[in-house]
């Protein structure tokens, strides 16, 4: 009887030894399954971000031309495409159509589309998926930059000048019936296009490449072009009086400078202090030309990317109605201006910083009271 018990437990342990092997079989096949996606998964979630950095690319560089070049959609179409086709998603250079970017002029913004599309014999390939049947999945990713008002600066050169301003007789003075606010009248606004040639033949585009001359001035009333010299806080060099301005024009200060914050101006009219410190930032760049044809800077050290000349200043404007009396007293900031420092010329109150005005890139925080004259580019999708 035990034996008979034992053999019919031995045969029903060799049954469940043959039942498990499907069970293991189905096993492994999910457990195949799962790594499949999981590898995928993984590739696909790389391929994605790839592709949204290919977009991002794309956005940025487009919008950022508009800054010099605001009413140009065919450039900053073609530089969207430049920049994002060198790109890799998966190994492979990104490829993008005319219909994967669009420019918005009004808004200042451009939209660029990355597209690894089976309809376009580019979708990207999986690795284990494909046993199961999936040998391909499309890949997109959507970018929208846009260029806006910067509220905040660094490099700022410590003087100051009036903005523009509605000026209603064309005096050159602001008066009781002139009229100011910075993002509708001052440097750098659509206001300020008034589609006339310069004397290059081009028209001037919300300033640029427009000729400004920076003169002193004294205390009381002040013409536009006249500028105020003002304490930036410390970074660096002397810490305190004209050495110490003139080394923050010569150099550059890394403190930001804000629209709507009080700094003091200097006591004393710095024509000395302005001149030398100007000559130290030409010097930075010595070659450096203003070709008004193309309303650009040549023969820069920096080359083609003359952008980053030491000749190029930041400046802040203030509001042209503001009084000033003798002696230490706050000023508040409306605007910046970008500008490519030609020369200094005269001596006493006929000297004066001339330049020509450029686009130039700013820090955020701007708004709706925030001057137009330096700009910020962001990703706002």
């Amino acid at each position: 009887m035990k034996r008979s018990m034992r053999f019919v437990t031995m045969k029903a342990m060799r049954n469940q030894r043959g039942a498990a092997m499907p069970f293991v079989a189905l096993t492994t096949v999910a457990i195949l399954g799962m790594t499949a996606l999981a590898v995928d998964s993984g590739m696909l979630f790389t391929a994605r971000g790839e592709a949204q950095r290919a977009a991002d690319a794309a956005a940025l560089a487009g919008a950022g031309s508009l800054i010099s070049a605001p009413a140009n959609a065919s450039r900053a179409h073609a530089t969207a495409k430049l920049y994002g086709e060198q790109n890799l998603v998966r190994d492979e250079l990104v490829q993008m159509t005319d219909e994967d970017i669009t420019i918005d002029l009004a808004q200042g913004r451009v939209t660029a589309v990355v597209r690894r599309e089976a309809s376009r014999g580019n979708a990207v390939t999986t690795w284990f998926a494909r046993v199961f049947g999936t040998t391909e999945v499309d890949v997109d990713a959507r970018a929208v930059a846009e260029v806006q008002d910067a509220g905040r600066a660094r490099c700022v050169k410590p003087f100051a000048v009036p903005d523009r301003f509605n000026d209603v007789n064309g005096n050159g003075e602001f008066d009781p019936e002139d009229s100011y606010e910075p993002h509708v009248h001052g440097y750098g606004s659509s206001w300020r296009n008034s589609g006339s040639p310069g004397s290059d033949g081009l028209g001037y585009y919300n300033d640029i490449g427009r000729a400004v001359a920076l003169k002193e001035g004294g205390a009381g009333a002040h013409q536009p072009s006249w500028y105020y010299p003002w304490e930036m806080p410390q970074a660096g060099g002397p810490t305190s009086g004209a050495a110490r301005y003139r080394w923050n024009i010569g150099n550059c200060n890394p403190n930001i400078i804000s629209i709507g914050e009080q700094y003091q101006v200097e006591t004393g009219n710095m024509q000395g202090p302005t001149r030398q410190g100007t000559e130290e930032a030409m010097a930075l760049d010595g070659n450096a030309l203003w070709d008004a044809f193309n309303n650009e800077v040549s023969g820069s050290g920096e080359g083609n990317n003359w952008e980053a000349s030491d000749r190029i200043v930041i400046i802040p404007v203030f509001d042209p109605s503001r009084e000033f009396n003798p002696g230490t007293q706050p000023i508040e900031f409306s605007n910046f201006i970008a500008v490519f420092i030609q020369s200094v010329t005269g001596n006493g109150n006929s000297q004066r910083v001339n330049g020509f005005i450029l686009p130039a890139v700013g820090l955020g925080g701007g708004g709706s009271g925030t001057g137009p004259g330096i700009k910020v580019v962001r990703l706002i999708e």
